[in-house]
């Protein structure tokens, strides 16, 4: 009878030890597809957001340089033409 009680609470350790694992195998299951499937994505798309943001900086940075190259430039024309003026009305 014991050797029988005994077989018994070594087979329901068993059955939950194997439970266990079975449940600890469907966590991490879970958790790698989770990471495959919504974590990464969602990396790569605020990483690529970013690259996006800092090229529009950066683009609007570039504009703004040329346009204040060319504010510069139209200024030193028409300062060009006032001296051409003056030079030829001085004569």
């Amino acid at each position: 009878m014991a050797v029988l009680l005994l077989a018994i609470f070594v087979g329901a350790g068993l059955l939950v030890a194997l439970a266990g694992m079975a449940l600890v195998a469907a966590i991490w299951l879970l958790y790698m597809t989770l990471r495959l499937c919504v974590v990464r994505p969602v990396r790569r798309g605020y990483r690529q957001y970013r690259q996006h943001t800092a090229t529009r900086t950066e683009v609007t940075r570039i504009e703004r340089q040329a346009a204040s190259a060319v504010r510069r430039l139209e200024a030193a024309a028409a300062q060009a033409r006032a001296d051409m003026r003056r030079r030829a009305g001085g004569r």
